[in-house]
């Protein structure tokens, strides 16, 4: 594995954070502790993002903008940034922006879905199944976790009450049998161990990003779950059938964001497993399983949540400032280059989680 690089991209503009909550405050802070050109923006300053105006006159003075805006406003930004020329990134899991994003036209990069899941993930499971001819099964697992348990649902607060209340009620992008179909948000619910938690996981939308459109016809099976301690699901299958969660999802906002617990506390269980084919010497194939598994604890000052979906990000827009990675248009994640992320200082928090086992 290549030696990192520590020293900081020389940009003529300052890189610009929009939005400073739990992880746009992180990324800026990340930034400007390693030396890059930052400037943050956010209604708490007096820069109200909504207003289109405010957003124009910010984007020219930037040589990048990450977008760290609740899922709601970042078309908007997306569709500014693309007419300006600006380099484009977020950290949204809506697969409806994303699809709109893609089609829009720029003379610079649009990269939406970095962070951890979608982000980093696709990044991992790209590296992992790179050499497989066929890829018979891609599981990825992922869930942002309270260190102690508190209450019933076995969940406390890490990130976005909007982003988890959609990513609970949205259809989720799936492979099955070959055919890129959808599965129903919270079913399918499986026991996963990751170390030494055991867990559960069921399908959640958004988190598998763009993988279903670009390993259809290579993959049999490809899905992504997210996973919560054990009984989570059964009680959020209460709240989607029962009290009909996605028929009132600013209700469910609203209830969420004041009766669950806020955690600083917090851990983040991933695990992505490919199982397929390769070929070897004289076209012999054979099945392969790879997988990474890893879990990123919080700080005594910062949370896991924090580290992952900040550094996700973060050696995403290094790589693009470093010239590694394409220049102008869409792109997903998987088509990132593996040897320049890993290279970035950023992806320190990923080490570490590769096993590999040949059947």
């Amino acid at each position: 594995m290549s030696e990192h690089v520590s020293v900081s991209p020389v940009t003529s503009k300052p890189i610009l954070v929009f939005g400073l909550g739990h992880i746009g405050a992180y990324i800026h802070q990340e930034l400007k502790s390693r030396r890059y050109r930052v400037i943050g923006y956010d209604l708490r300053d007096g820069h109200d993002l909504t207003n289109l105006e405010t957003v124009r006159l910010a984007l020219v003075k930037g040589c990048a903008v990450i977008d760290t805006l609740p899922y709601q406003y970042n078309l908007a930004i997306a569709q500014e940034a693309a007419s300006l020329g600006v380099p484009y990134f977020n950290l949204s899991e809506d697969v409806r922006n994303t699809n709109l994003i893609r089609e829009m036209s720029s003379s610079s990069v649009l990269i939406p879905q970095c962070g951890l899941a979608p982000g980093m993930v696709s990044i991992l499971a790209a590296h992992l199944t790179a050499d497989y001819e066929h890829i018979d099964s891609l599981t990825i697992r992922v869930g942002a976790l309270p260190a102690i348990v508190s209450n019933h649902l076995g969940y406390a607060l890490t990130w976005s009450c909007a982003g988890l209340i959609n990513e609970y009620c949205a259809p989720c992008d799936v492979i099955e049998n070959g055919v890129r179909t959808h599965a129903r948000a919270l079913d399918d619910v499986e026991s996963v161990t990751v170390g030494d938690l055991v867990l559960e996981a069921a399908h959640t939308s958004g988190g598998v990003g763009t993988l279903t459109n670009s390993y259809l016809g290579k993959a049999h099976t490809l899905n992504y779950k997210t996973l919560r301690y054990p009984g989570h699901f059964q009680y959020m299958q209460m709240f989607r059938d029962d009290l009909k969660l996605a028929e009132h999802k600013s209700l469910a906002e609203q209830w969420f964001s004041a009766a669950l617990p806020r955690t600083a506390s917090d851990l983040v269980a991933i695990q992505i497993t490919a199982d397929g084919t390769r070929v070897g010497v004289n076209n012999h194939r054979y099945p392969v399983s790879q997988r990474y598994s890893h879990i990123v604890h919080a700080t005594s000052s910062v949370t896991a949540i924090q580290q992952t979906t900040a550094h996700g990000c973060l050696a995403v827009v290094d790589a693009y400032l470093r010239g590694h990675i394409p220049q102008c248009g869409f792109v997903r994640q998987e088509e990132l280059p593996f040897d320049a992320i890993v290279q970035s200082p950023f992806f320190d928090v990923y080490r570490g989680g590769f096993a590999q086992k040949t059947v």
